[in-house]
């Protein structure tokens, strides 16, 4: 009976986090950072002033779903993250939440998004404000992935394109390998890993496992670069070397992640 009644606690508290998570996009677009972009001029400061905005809106945000028991999670390592400058971060892809743990722990970072979410009422604004860049296969796309990174900034990106399957092996697409390769910047590695299937790819919102599942964010190895620039071999070839041991460094991790907490 307990835990009938504890599932579905969840479920409703799940249901009221969506709903606070659209509010909170709806007040940051149409309200605060339209009233600081009266007062501030300079679009580098308006940029940093909405992504730390929304990092802690998400950090408040987190601690209602883990002090209403929706979830449990924790981060490990983001204080040697946070002193790297310049760098990809690369994560994998397993629940809805992903880019709200990393944003809400993460400074000065942008971030590679869905096109279709510009469509999205309550993301469109957000989106604009702290100048992420909208997955484009255009010609300049890797020129403006560059240009963001700025010395102090990281850019965030998840190279599964879409959520994970539960217990499939993960596929890397070779976006990020191109980025890191063209723009010539190392990667820091971050893995995303959750005892319990919860907001994955083939689950709905309010499909929640029987007990309260817990997330654990963790910083990995950073790869330098340098290692991957070789003159001898074609772009293509690079990009595939490097996307292979992307995903078998993370696939690594992960089942590192899985055996640590057993």
């Amino acid at each position: 009976m307990y835990q009938k009644l504890n599932c579905l606690w969840r479920i409703s508290m799940t249901g009221v986090a969506f709903a606070l998570f659209g509010m909170g996009g709806l007040i940051l677009s149409m309200i605060i950072f339209p009233l600081h972009h009266l007062i501030e001029r300079d679009h580098q400061r308006r940029k940093c002033f909405a992504q730390k905005a929304i990092g802690r809106t998400f950090r408040a945000f987190l601690w209602w779903l883990k002090t209403f028991r929706v979830f449990q999670y924790r981060f490990e390592g983001f204080e040697t993250l946070n002193e790297d400058q310049n760098v990809i971060v690369v994560a994998n892809h397993p629940s809805i939440l992903d880019y709200v743990f990393l944003a809400s722990r993460i400074d000065h970072c942008s971030c590679i998004v869905k096109k279709k979410l510009l469509e999205n009422i309550f993301m469109k604004g957000v989106i604009g404000a702290a100048d992420y860049i909208p997955n484009d296969e255009t010609e300049g796309f890797i020129a403006l992935c560059e240009e963001k990174l700025s010395p102090q900034d990281k850019l965030l990106i998840f190279p599964e394109g879409t959520r994970t399957t539960a217990g499939e092996p993960l596929r890397l697409q070779r976006g990020a390998a191109n980025i890191a390769l063209r723009t010539q910047k190392d990667i820091r590695l971050v893995s995303i890993d959750l005892d319990q299937p919860m907001l994955t790819k083939e689950l709905k919102w309010y499909q929640v496992p029987p007990l309260q599942p817990t997330f654990i964010i963790k910083v990995q190895e950073k790869i330098n670069i340098c290692t991957y620039l070789n003159s001898e071999h074609r772009l293509s070839y690079q990009s595939r070397q490097l996307t292979d041991d992307l995903t078998q460094r993370l696939q690594h991790n992960l089942q590192q992640s899985k055996k640590d907490t057993a």
